[in-house]
């Protein structure tokens, strides 16, 4: 190709993309779609994009929403109950927590969880309280997710933990009545007899 073709053929492509450039959405878009293939609709972008926000906020008001099993629950944080909702979410914001319970949220009322404890138990030592603990109501004491054992058993495998002389009674004991939940002064967080 001559330097003369391509100079003109170089013009023409800087004035096309220029015009199209200066048109409207959907005029750029039945433009270049008349020329090139799989041009993204806009409006069709448009619809998807509306879509994944109104699944994102479906999914958000669901999740914002209790489980009937918790609506119905007999135990209730007492905060959320007496409606104290500020202490740990911020209205202003649409209700978002003041910060997440990894970063505190929880310890500011319940800081001697795992202060005052040799070791502490993994879901308490990362401050990952809502593994076990509901944050509003649950139909188990202390907002407990689930009844004990089964909560227990989400991580712990219930085979281990029946090996062993003192856990000969593991279908009947509860896993709480001989070890704190939140940690202890030996590695299995026993709870002192003398007490």
């Amino acid at each position: 190709m001559s330097t003369g073709r391509a100079l003109i053929l170089a013009t023409f492509v800087s004035a096309g993309v220029g015009l199209v450039s200066a048109c409207s959405e959907g005029t750029r878009y039945r433009v270049l779609s008349y020329f090139f293939d799989g041009v993204p609709d806009p409006e069709a972008v448009r619809a998807a994009e509306a879509a994944a926000k109104a699944a994102a906020e479906a999914k958000a008001v669901e999740a914002a929403n209790e489980p009937e099993a918790f609506v119905r629950a007999s135990f209730v944080h007492p905060p959320y109950g007496r409606g104290e909702c500020g202490g740990c979410h911020d209205i202003r914001s649409g209700g978002r927590l003041v910060r997440s319970p990894q970063e505190g949220l929880c310890r500011t009322c319940h800081a001697a969880v795992v202060n005052d404890v040799r070791f502490a138990h993994g879901p308490a030592a990362v401050q990952d309280c809502v593994f076990c603990h509901h944050y509003h109501a649950a139909p188990y004491p202390h907002v407990v997710r689930q009844e004990i054992p089964a909560l227990c058993y989400r991580c712990h495998d219930a085979d281990d933990a029946a090996q062993g002389e003192h856990h000969a009674d593991l279908d009947t004991e509860n896993c709480v009545q001989c070890h704190s939940p939140h940690g202890g002064d030996d590695r299995f967080f026993l709870k002192r007899s003398d007490l």
